[in-house]
C-alpha cells in the first residue's frame, strides 16, 4: 500500500492528478484501514496541488472517522504552514 501510495504522491507531484487519483485508490484498497496514507495524500493534493474539490469528500469521511486527524492537521498547519491560503480553515471546517 505504501508503495503505491508513493507512486501516487509522485503523480500528484507532476501534476497528474488524475493518475494519481487512480494509483491512491489502489494504494487503499490494499489497506483500507491505513487512514495515515489517506490523509498524507489528500493533503497533498489539497495543498500542493491547490485541488481541494477533488478530495473534499475524502476529507470529510476520513475526519468524520477519526477527529483526530483535524487535529494532526492543526498541528502539521503550526509546524509547516499550509501553501494554500485559507485552506486549514476549509480543511477544519469540513471536520466540524
Amino acid at each position: 500500500a505504501y508503495q503505491k501510495s508513493g507512486q501516487a504522491s509522485q503523480a500528484a507531484a507532476s501534476g497528474d492528478i488524475a493518475t494519481a487519483m487512480a494509483q491512491y485508490e489502489e494504494a487503499i484498497a490494499l489497506d483500507p484501514d491505513d487512514d495515515q496514507i489517506k490523509f498524507w495524500f489528500l493533503l497533498t493534493v489539497a495543498d500542493e496541488h491547490d485541488q481541494l474539490e477533488q478530495v473534499e469528500p475524502l476529507f470529510r469521511d476520513l475526519f468524520k472517522k477519526n477527529s483526530m486527524w483535524v487535529e494532526c492537521l492543526q498541528r502539521y498547519a503550526e509546524a509547516r504552514p499550509l501553501k494554500t491560503e485559507g485552506l486549514l480553515e476549509k480543511l477544519i471546517a469540513l471536520g466540524a
